[in-house]
């Protein structure tokens, strides 16, 4: 797919995050610029601890940076800098700026069933009028459907399924609310070549058919 460059969906500039390390300093990320585009999967490549999944999470202000601006451009004419926004304002955005983590067993809560784990966003963030509301349950069993996952699967718990059904279901709960980017935070990493080849197949799927924005996190 062409990538129209004019298209801009994030602008990272002089992005800096620092920790405090036995009285020193350790740079993250240090001096990061970058410009990320609709439609478009940026792949960040690193070793463990090289700050990958600090990036992604600076990007969607799950972490703060320390100094540099996020300026995300969510529609032709709005441009707006994340990094100066306080929690209550980032709300109003966090449903297009979603992630999936690498463990899906820890990132999926084990007193919820299926149903409720993918559908709790839409409660959240107000898109359904509650769980009687007749589109909460069809909303649900659209999104399993194009993840690969049966309906039958609704009322088990997490600990019943496999590695690569939880991995759907972390991701279901995340497409369901439609967004327009999503951190992988290497999502494939713990699982089998062949659930791995699915996985990443099932993103494109999503990517080729929507308006979604892929930021793939990978460890060598």
């Amino acid at each position: 797919m062409d990538i129209n460059k004019s298209e801009i969906l994030f602008k990272i500039e002089n992005l800096n995050k620092y920790f405090m390390v036995n009285n020193k300093i350790f740079r993250a990320n240090d001096n990061i610029n970058l410009s990320i585009f609709k439609q478009e999967t940026l792949s960040i490549i690193g070793e463990s601890g090289s700050g990958k999944s600090t990036l992604g999470q600076l990007i969607l202000q799950l972490q703060r940076n320390n100094q540099g601006n996020v300026w995300y451009f969510p529609d032709d004419d709005l441009n707006i800098n994340l990094s100066l926004l306080k929690p209550n304002q980032m709300k109003i955005w966090r449903p297009d700026l979603q992630i999936i983590f690498q463990n899906s067993f820890s990132a999926l809560n084990p007193k919820f069933k299926v149903r409720d784990i993918i559908g709790e966003g839409l409660i959240i963030h107000k898109r359904v009028f509650g769980y009687k509301d007749p589109r909460y349950y069809q909303q649900i069993i659209d999104i399993m459907n194009k993840c690969g996952l049966s309906s039958e699967l609704m009322e088990r718990y997490p600990a019943e399924l496999s590695g690569g059904q939880r991995q759907r279901v972390n991701i279901a709960k995340t497409l369901i609310l439609k967004p327009k980017f999503v951190v992988c935070d290497e999502i494939v990493s713990a699982l089998d070549v062949t659930v791995q080849k699915q996985i990443l197949d099932l993103l494109n799927d999503f990517k080729k058919n929507t308006k979604l924005l892929i930021y793939l996190s990978l460890m060598i």
